[in-house]
């Protein structure tokens, strides 16, 4: 290599490194706790963040540094989340065994009725919807009220993390055990008047589960499966009910009708 290209390649790695350093970001701005933080979420629009930090909660505008808004609660807050619209919060204590939603800062509503501990929480996109799992239980909520509007107890598995789609209609739940579990979130009957809500169970890819639920948005409506018996390998009755509505009124309770399937209408589907 000549010693003209030697300095030329010289040059153009020193510019390159300079260029390199300019270009790395700095933040718009920054907030300082005395406590760890350890849960930080952003609203979808960009405008609205929030964090956790021991047992505060804390909302910002994204275009200062001053926080909007804190809430002090019992214990340390061990889970948030917050709502793809960021009007609401939702702040799961651990060992208080309490969960908190919030709406534009003010309490909406806080329920203690958990078995040992409060293990995770999440919310779906426009806030309505609310999944939370404590020690064996997985518990389903509708912000218009702090009663469950269903539970499913797993007496031998640790429930240890949830998750819920953002339209609200499904909830996965996994366990210390290895195990994942997918739930219809729309209350049904069946013919002994036990509610069946498991939708699914280990490994179901999106297609299989799309099959097993038989789902319909077109037509507002959903096919769930009824169990006949305790081996998942067994025929199945199939029932359908109205796909859940999400109402223009943020606080309307929406409507469940349970419709059942013509007796002649049966399916296998394996777990």
């Amino acid at each position: 290599m000549s010693r003209i290209n030697l300095v030329a390649l010289s040059l153009f790695a020193f510019l390159f490194l300079i260029s390199s350093a300019e270009a790395e970001k700095e933040p718009l701005w920054e907030w300082e706790s005395s406590n760890a933080v350890n849960h930080v979420a952003i609203s979808g629009d960009s405008r609205n963040i929030s964090a956790t930090y021991a047992s505060s909660v804390s909302l910002w505008y994204n275009d200062t540094t001053n926080p909007r808004n804190t809430k002090t609660v019992g214990s340390g807050i061990s889970s948030m989340e917050m709502s793809f619209d960021g009007k609401y919060v939702l702040t799961g204590e651990e060992y208080d065994k309490t969960v908190t939603l919030w709406k534009e800062g003010s309490k909406v509503w806080e329920t203690g009725d958990f078995l040992n501990v409060v293990n995770d929480v999440d919310i779906s996109s426009n806030g309505t919807y609310i999944a939370v799992v404590d020690w064996k239980n997985v518990l389903f909520f509708n912000k218009a009220t702090k009663e469950a509007v269903w539970s499913y107890n797993h007496a031998n598995e640790i429930t240890t993390t949830v998750s819920i789609s953002p339209d609200g209609h499904f909830i996965a739940a996994g366990t210390e055990h290895g195990k994942v579990f997918v739930y219809s979130t729309i209350q049904c009957q069946n013919d002994h008047g036990k509610a069946a809500r498991i939708a699914g169970k280990l490994d179901l890819n999106e297609n299989e589960l799309a099959t097993l639920m038989g789902i319909d948005k077109k037509d507002r409506r959903i096919t769930d499966i009824m169990e006949k018996s305790n081996d998942f390998r067994q025929e199945r009755e199939v029932v359908t009910l109205d796909y859940p509505i999400i109402h223009e009124k943020e606080d309307e309770e929406p409507k469940r009708i349970t419709h059942k399937a013509d007796d002649k209408q049966k399916s296998l589907f394996e777990f």
